[in-house]
């Protein structure tokens, strides 16, 4: 997990809206408005980001978004909200 104390949340929200103010929301609104499949490749703090976004939570929460590695996030939004699938793409063992 990520620290809670301040100067830390201080950092986040600066990157957070640095984030959306230097290029993630025009993504955004594209990706909102596409009616074919997209895949986004990213950073995991851009997909956290983006998770956030889309199941509408409260940009604070971003830091606590579970983006595990080699896993392929489906995000399917529809009238009864956002639906969600994950696939795992790999099974790494510590052997």
């Amino acid at each position: 997990m990520f620290p809670t104390f301040s100067p830390y949340c201080s950092i986040l929200n600066i990157q957070v809206n640095r984030l959306l103010s230097c290029g993630l929301e025009p993504v955004i609104i594209e990706l909102e408005h596409q009616r074919a499949p997209v895949v986004v490749v990213a950073h995991q703090a851009v997909l956290r980001a983006l998770v956030c976004l889309f199941r509408d939570r409260p940009l604070k929460e971003i830091p606590y978004i579970e983006v595990p590695l080699h896993t392929i996030i489906e995000i399917q939004m529809g009238v009864t909200g956002v639906q969600e699938k994950r696939y795992k793409l790999m099974n790494w063992s510590s052997s």
